[in-house]
């Protein structure tokens, strides 16, 4: 079997044929159409895709960690007291004291605790850089200054996952709860 029988195999409708490929006056008509019909999952898959991209694009997260002229309510999370900024019709959606309200509130804090680790990482990443072009000069005072790098994330990500496990787990590790 050659390489061109298993394209055929998989593309061109039908089991590897063996010798020469005669195609009758019908046959050739029949091949792109073959073609077409065995294309037409994959696309009718993208235009799903498409399609709920442009359906399903609202407010977008529906909060916002900065006020904008959209996001103009503040709110603040329950567990982390985390300041955040919603739309006029929030709490349509979520309403106080719902279960809704409560698991939109732990999705902002993971998020919130996801960015602050973001950050600590660049920090750490920073200090880092510098500790190397301070050892490159060989001075020690250099190298401790670059050590003492201020990482005021990498604290706020310490003191939350010191004080708040369980949303810190769930923001490492991807799950919800």
């Amino acid at each position: 079997m050659t390489p061109e029988d298993l394209f055929a195999a998989f593309f061109g409708g039908g089991p590897p044929q063996s010798g020469h490929r005669h195609h009758g006056h019908g046959q050739s008509e029949q091949v792109p159409r073959a073609q077409l019909l065995q294309m037409l999952p994959v696309i009718f898959l993208v235009l799903i895709g498409l399609a709920s991209n442009f359906t399903s694009r609202d407010s977008g997260a529906g909060f916002s960690f900065t006020e904008t002229t959209q996001y103009r309510n503040e709110r603040s999370s329950t567990s982390l007291n985390i300041t955040y900024w919603a739309t006029d019709e929030f709490e349509d959606h979520y309403p106080q004291g719902t279960k809704y309200l409560a698991e939109f509130d732990r999705q902002v804090e993971i998020y919130y605790v996801r960015t602050v680790q973001s950050d600590c990482d660049k920090q750490d990443n920073m200090m880092y850089r510098k500790v190397m072009l301070a050892k490159r000069t060989g001075n020690a005072a250099e190298v401790q200054k670059a050590r003492n790098h201020p990482r005021p994330k990498c604290r706020e990500m310490e003191r939350i996952k010191s004080r708040h496990k369980d949303i810190w787990r769930a923001a490492m590790y991807f799950s919800p709860y």
